[in-house]
């Protein structure tokens, strides 16, 4: 099971060892769970030029086995996170700390 750091270094191919590492292991045996895929379609969501990482992202999430909290909870969280932080950090909440860091655009 790949966390969401651990899919965008293999996508990214930084560090090249994750990416070589993966291409090793069946896809069969590859999953993540949808928290993983409700981060990455945030990210997404949030860098929309990234275009070329979101095809990586797009293809990846076709061929991989996501685990439960279903993909229509990731869309919503991730269309609620990207709606917040455009919107700007929550006051409180410890994880929102690193949204104060991130660029918007």
């Amino acid at each position: 099971m790949l966390d969401t750091n651990s899919v965008s270094y293999a996508l990214g191919g930084n560090p090249p060892s994750v990416r070589e590492h993966l291409r090793r292991v069946p896809m069969a045996q590859v999953c993540f769970s949808s928290i993983t895929e409700a981060q990455l379609l945030f990210g997404l969501a949030v860098k929309t030029q990234a275009t070329k990482f979101a095809e990586l992202v797009n293809q990846f999430l076709l061929g991989v086995s996501v685990l439960p909290w279903d993909s229509a909870a990731a869309k919503a969280y991730a269309d609620l996170c990207a709606a917040s932080w455009k919107a700007g950090p929550p006051p409180s909440p410890p994880w929102t700390r690193s949204w104060r860091l991130m660029p918007r655009g």
